[in-house]
């Protein structure tokens, strides 16, 4: 199938934006204006090039992995993530998010999760076209009173050529505020897979029945659009995997006030690099900024955070 190619996460958003704002149809549902195109599909050829690295965006890093983080313990409390971003508390009920929390529908269940299954099915059968994740409830995606429904419907693996390649069908998705943030933590489960099941990192393939771009958020699309900008940010490639557990312990206990050096790190170079963002993060909300910038002198992500 041909579809557009990019090389980075960076390359894509101008891609789609752009497309919005010369082609965009005007759209008004739930009360909130937009302009979409529909459908839409891109490759990220190199999905460890997930990070948005144009300043005029200015992607949240720390975001993205608190919310990487929330997926992966599948904990669906909403306070996790306001710690982050506030505007989540618009999508919960009773301060649970019940049907973004893509983690706790794939997490949960133990061997018998849709992920621990996948896994399986794979590991049995290199070439299943069966490996699929999902998240789409049609009892509550149809539900109109509903605050949340899952954007995202399905994950597909497929294993070709020892490359394992990831196709994401999203039956909606905003351009600015979700695009960047999905395709970052669905390039994750891509390559944290690919690495258990010992094979490559092959293509991304995003799928999107309406991509959107909200009325508030025009000046920002045009501002990103008309950047001079041309460069990307490629993370290493995932090593330590069985020390991701105290990667997750780690943003906990950051995020939830403990004092900073009581928790433990892993001796993992590619872990603690992103422990360190998060802890430079929390150091910069209660504006100790000198050694947030001086924890941050060696980090690879430094520039996602000054």
């Amino acid at each position: 199938m041909e579809t557009n190619r990019f090389h980075n996460l960076d390359e894509v958003l101008l891609y789609s934006i752009s497309s919005i704002l010369d082609n965009g149809s005007p759209i008004s549902t739930r009360n909130l204006e937009t302009k979409e195109i529909f459908p839409f599909s891109f490759v990220l050829e190199n999905p460890r090039n997930r990070c948005l690295a144009n300043p005029s965006r200015r992607w949240n890093l720390p975001l993205a992995l608190g919310e990487l983080s929330w997926h992966f313990t599948g904990d669906n409390s909403v306070d996790a993530l306001t710690y982050y971003a506030k505007q989540w508390s618009n999508f919960a009920t009773d301060s649970k998010v019940l049907e973004s929390c893509y983690g706790k529908k794939i997490f949960e269940g133990g061997n018998s999760s849709q992920w621990n299954r996948v896994f399986s099915l794979l590991s049995r059968d290199r070439e299943s076209r069966r490996a699929v994740l999902s998240f789409y409830d049609p009892n509550n995606g149809l539900d109109p009173n509903l605050k949340d429904v899952a954007c995202t419907c399905t994950i597909q693996f497929l294993i070709r050529e020892n490359r394992l390649n990831a196709i994401t069908y999203m039956r909606s998705n905003d351009v600015i505020w979700g695009l960047p943030y999905d395709v970052f933590f669905f390039t994750m489960l891509q390559e944290i897979l690919a690495y258990k099941l010992g094979v490559e990192v092959g293509d991304y393939y995003h799928f999107v029945g309406s991509l959107h771009l909200y009325k508030r958020h025009f000046g920002l699309a045009e501002k990103v659009r008309d950047s001079r900008f041309n460069g990307y940010f490629e993370m290493e490639p995932l090593t330590d995997l069985e020390l991701m557990d105290v990667f997750l312990d780690a943003e906990s206990q950051i995020r939830t006030g403990e004092a900073l050096e009581t928790f433990k790190k892993s001796n993992s170079n590619y872990w603690n690099s992103l422990t360190d963002v998060l802890i430079s993060h929390r150091l910069l909300r209660e504006e100790r900024n000198e050694e947030a910038l001086g924890l941050l002198s060696k980090n690879p992500y430094k520039e996602f955070m000054i």
